[in-house]
């Protein structure tokens, strides 16, 4: 691929991520991506939905990001603590593009 197709092509996809320090925020933006593979996502999606549902068991917030392109989901993750764990949902498409 030559400069010129190379940078048309990096201007067409738009990536864009968002954090969340909020459950039931981050399960507004990417419970129907999580979804899509439930099997895959099922620890994300049952800790994030006891998390949203019991927000006074939480010691300190978690984190979650939503990453996007060209405004479709395409990963989500999580971290919680207090050991700081991480966990992560892909599309397997947007991996085999990168």
């Amino acid at each position: 691929m030559c400069a010129p197709d190379l940078l048309g092509a990096m201007a067409m996809a738009i990536v864009s991520a968002y954090d969340y320090d909020n459950p039931s925020r981050f399960l507004e933006h990417a419970r129907q991506f999580l979804e899509m593979h439930e099997a895959e996502n099922n620890l994300m999606l049952g800790v994030t939905s006891w998390f949203a549902t019991h927000p006074e068991r939480l010691r300190s917030a978690p984190y979650f990001v939503v990453v996007e392109d060209n405004d479709v989901v395409k990963g989500a993750a999580m971290m919680t603590p207090p050991s700081n764990s991480l966990s992560l949902g892909r599309s397997r498409q947007f991996l085999r593009a990168s």
